[in-house]
Parts: C-alpha cells; structure tokens; sequence
C-alpha cells in the first residue's frame, strides 16, 4: 500500500507548482507578473538546463522568461533597459529569440536591435536618452488606421457665443492666475479637460501658448480703444498722478495714473 501511495504524491506535488504559476501569472500586467513571481519564486531552485519548469510569464498569448533572472555575463549598459524588460521566449527547452517590452505600456519589440525600442519611447512616452533629448519634443508621425478613425468622426459645431465664452474665460484664468501661456499645451492639463468632452476640447482649446498671447493682445487693445472712448467723452478736468518705484529685477518703473469723472 506504501508504494502504491508513493507516486500519487509525487504526480500530485509536480502538478501543483505549474498551477500556482498559471495562478501568477493570470495578473493583469507584466509588472505585476514579475512582482508576484520574485515573491512567490526561489529561483536558486531552479534547474539551469531544463527551463521547461521556470515559470513563464504571459504576454500577448505567448510565454517569456525575464532575462533578468538568468546569469548574464556583461550587464546591459543601453538606456532602453530603465523603461523596460528583456524577455526571452522559450519553446521545447530552447530559447527562440529576445524580446523588449516596454514597462509603460507593455508594447513588444525585437530585443536584438535598440533603434525600435528608443524610437517607441522618443516619440510615444517623450523619453531619451540622457544628453540627448531634443530641444522640442518629436512630432509622433500618425498612422494609417489613426488618419482614417480620425477621418471618420462626425465634426463638432460649436456656437459663437459659446465659442466667445470659452475664449474669454481662458484668457481670464490665465491672466488672474499668473499663468504661463504654455499652460495650454501641458499634456496633462488637456487630458483632464478631454475627460468632460475630448471633441469640445479638441475644437476649442488652443494647441500653443502662441494663440494665447495673440488673444491676450487683442482684448487689450479692445480695451484700450473703448478706454480712449471713455476718457475723451468725459465733461470734466482729468488730473494726473505718479508712482515710481524699482522692480525686484532692477527695472525702473513709472506708473500713472489719470483719475476722472465719466459721463
């Protein structure tokens, strides 16, 4: 009875561990996959030569061993490696090839060469390599789906009075708050106001802090004009006064002021 009960447990222990990975590694992201398994894992363990039990990880229905959990000789020095993974796919015990996927969005590339990686991340996620980011951000070049998807959207019309609201408003904000004119073009800030309507945004909200400064000139030459109006329509003597003083950044400055009575 002994021997009998002896390969029952045997068969019963070599199938738990690949069910406590398949477990692992249903996790929702790649991340998560590698933190779940460098807690649950003793890789010393681990037979060297048969990598058909290393646990793999799942990625775009295919299994992938991190690189990083096999002894390399020279450590990778290409700055590609913080903003992602090297993984190697592994079939019938022999590695097939050597994939990168990116720890931003899980996207995979051909690991071999590091032009495809780094243009991914220069032109989706603005990361370079250090000491060479560009001097203006690198213009993500659209797609043929992309253009047609955009293509087929139904256009937003929007009202002139809303439209004049909206233009009026801005500028206000901006002007009472002390705020840059590239505050329009911060990603983050356009992906908050998108969340509420991304077409009314896309159809209103300026893309540079350019168009900002140009509306900003007109209203206060608008002003100016009805300010001129006003003075001159005035009845009554108009009377000056001064206020000199230095600014923290050493200009002199001269304000004055005309005080008078309107209609």
């Amino acid at each position: 009875m002994a021997d009998e009960a002896a390969p029952s447990e045997t068969t019963a222990a070599t199938a738990g561990q690949p069910t406590t990975f398949n477990a692992l590694r249903r996790s929702r992201t790649l991340a998560k996959q590698i933190e779940d398994l460098a807690a649950a894992v003793d890789f010393d363990t681990l037979s060297p030569t048969d990598l058909s039990a290393w646990p793999k990880l799942a990625l775009h229905g295919k299994e992938y061993i991190l690189e990083d959990w096999l002894h390399k000789k020279r450590s990778r020095t290409s700055w590609i490696a913080e903003y992602g993974w090297f993984l190697l796919q592994v079939n019938n015990n022999k590695k097939e090839g050597r994939s990168w996927a990116c720890r931003i969005c899980s996207q995979l590339f051909n690991g071999v060469a590091t032009s495809s990686p780094a243009s991914h991340l220069n032109l989706e996620h603005q990361k370079y390599e250090k000491g060479k980011e560009p001097t203006q951000p690198l213009k993500k070049q659209r797609s043929a789906l992309e253009m047609f998807q955009s293509a087929g959207k139904s256009e937003v019309f929007v009202t002139r009075s809303v439209g004049k609201r909206f233009k009026e408003l801005l500028v206000r904000w901006i002007v009472n708050n002390n705020l840059a004119f590239v505050t329009v073009e911060y990603p983050d800030f356009r992906a908050l106001l998108s969340l509420l309507d991304a077409a009314f945004v896309d159809r209103l909200l300026p893309k540079a802090g350019n168009t900002i400064r140009s509306w900003l000139e007109e209203r206060y030459h608008n002003h100016q004009k009805l300010l001129k109006r006003d003075v001159l329509s005035a009845p009554y003597l108009k009377h000056l006064s001064f206020d000199l003083w230095t600014s923290p950044n050493s200009y002199t400055l001269l304000a004055i002021i005309l005080h008078y009575t309107n209609a």
